[in-house]
């Protein structure tokens, strides 16, 4: 049975939500206009938590690291040319 909706309120998507039976006011929603109601559908606070786990994580740093090593050597000529206009840009 599809639950009654409540205008300005919605309910989070993400199954480890703490609040993921409770309504919660679309201010608690990042915006996105591509989206029905042109809110996400996971709240603030899971968007956050995630964020913090996916960076805090040691493999994600490491495959950032190695990423990083790469991308430099592969793109040296790119570099360089960027880091001069920024410096002329700056003086």
């Amino acid at each position: 049975m599809a639950e009654k909706l409540i205008e300005g309120y919605k309910k989070c998507t993400n199954l480890n939500c703490e609040k993921i039976d409770q309504w919660l006011k679309l201010k608690e929603f990042s915006k996105d206009k591509n989206k029905n109601g042109g809110c996400g559908s996971h709240c603030k606070k899971c968007i956050s938590k995630y964020i913090k786990e996916y960076y805090n994580n040691e493999n994600n740093e490491d495959r950032k690291r190695k990423y990083n090593t790469k991308y430099s050597i592969e793109n040296k000529e790119k570099i360089k040319i960027y880091h001069k206009k920024y410096y002329k840009k700056i003086k």
